[in-house]
């Protein structure tokens, strides 16, 4: 979680140590769970993109630390359909991002409307 870590994304010293003590404790990292860096299906558009780069460096992280993976949320406040059509905006920016790093980005299905399994399938189509 980079919670567990939230200021040290891009602080090369911390991530060597981390990943010096799992290689030698035989961890494979595969997952950085994003949390706190602004809601991915933000209506605003200024706010929205804000978000997006936000998370830039936890895609930067993931890669440093060998991980495949970042996991997301797609919040935003307003009607679903809405902060579905944002959450498709933001998502898609991140995604495209982190493909050019080979890094995967995924959405948890927990809060709000991506607690609904058809929202954030509806969401993931698009």
């Amino acid at each position: 979680m980079n919670a567990f870590f939230k200021d040290k994304a891009e602080d090369t010293k911390y991530l060597n140590e981390l990943l010096k003590r799992c290689k030698d404790n035989g961890v494979k990292n595969h997952l950085i769970m994003c949390d706190g860096e602004g809601e991915l299906g933000d209506t605003d558009n200024a706010k929205r993109l804000k978000a997006v780069e936000n998370h830039y460096k936890w895609v930067g992280a993931a890669k440093y630390l060998g991980c495949a993976t970042i996991r997301v949320n797609a919040a935003g406040g307003g009607t679903k359909e809405v902060v579905a059509s944002a959450a498709v905006d933001g998502l898609s920016k991140l995604g495209e991002y982190a493909a050019k790093e080979k890094i995967n980005v995924i959405v948890e299905n927990h809060g709000g409307y991506s607690s609904d399994g058809s929202w954030l399938s509806g969401v993931m189509k698009k």
